[in-house]
């Protein structure tokens, strides 16, 4: 497993250790995994969808790009 170092708000780290010390969550590290797999399951599809939508423009400017060569011949 990765180690990361990050480096966070002290407001945001007074609102982590909330949910510890209520029991939603054993440590710190399971707080940040959890937060950052809900993160990529909620972000997966918007992502996806952005990176077709890049994929078509440059297969686009590539085509005409393409077509413009052929043009000059």
């Amino acid at each position: 497993m990765k180690t990361l170092k990050i480096e966070i708000p002290d407001g945001l780290e007074a609102e982590i250790k909330k949910y510890i010390e209520s029991g939603w969550f054993k440590d710190e590290s399971e707080i940040i995994r959890y937060s950052l797999r809900e993160f990529i399951r909620k972000n997966k599809p918007e992502f996806a969808e952005k990176f077709m939508e890049e994929d078509i423009r440059w297969a686009l400017n590539l085509k005409k790009e393409r077509a413009g060569e052929n043009n000059c011949l």
